[in-house]
């Protein structure tokens, strides 16, 4: 088989790096407000998933999932910017209401903007 005959086949194995963006799809404007609508409300989706895991840590009955829940915590604070001494305390203690507590308070002010 000849390369070219390769670089027909898998397309994109074959590009170099300056011919990428010709390849690579240009977002609609309908799409980038989207995108940009997710990155504005990043601070509430983050807040809104956490509450979601909150009150599924009260719900869940084995630890296999009691502990993806906690990784899923680990994540969503990780994404509000916690302060990781804040979140490390509350990831320690892996106590539902702790986090409750602070989500409450973060609701009112996100961590982002203190």
């Amino acid at each position: 088989m000849r390369k070219q005959d390769f670089v027909s086949l898998f397309p994109l194995d074959g590009i170099a790096h300056h011919d990428y963006d010709r390849h690579m799809p240009a977002y609609s404007s309908h799409q980038k407000r989207i995108i940009q609508g997710y990155y504005d409300n990043r601070d509430k989706i983050m807040l809104e998933r956490l509450g979601t895991i909150v009150t599924e840590l009260y719900l869940v009955e084995s630890d296999k999932k009691r502990d993806a829940l906690w990784q899923r915590a680990a994540k969503a604070m990780n994404g509000l910017k916690v302060p990781p001494r804040i979140a490390e305390h509350i990831l320690n203690t892996r106590d539902p209401e702790i986090l409750a507590r602070n989500l409450r308070d973060w609701a009112r002010k996100p961590p982002s903007e203190k």
